[in-house]
């Protein structure tokens, strides 16, 4: 399984067409949509240490 950012950030965006978010608010987003993948791409990660920075 991979994250696939650019996938996820399209997936939010054709969703909620009429909403704008920041950086944050699509993170926040892809990690509770998407835990498995992003609890894989923190343990991946040689820089992230938790699951703030992811």
């Amino acid at each position: 399984m991979t994250l696939e950012l650019r996938k996820r950030v399209f997936e939010l965006l054709a969703s909620r067409p009429e909403e704008r978010f920041k950086a944050r608010e699509i993170a926040k987003w892809i990690c509770e949509q998407h835990p498995l993948e992003a609890a894989e791409k923190l343990q991946a990660s040689a820089s992230l240490t938790n699951q703030t920075q992811l």
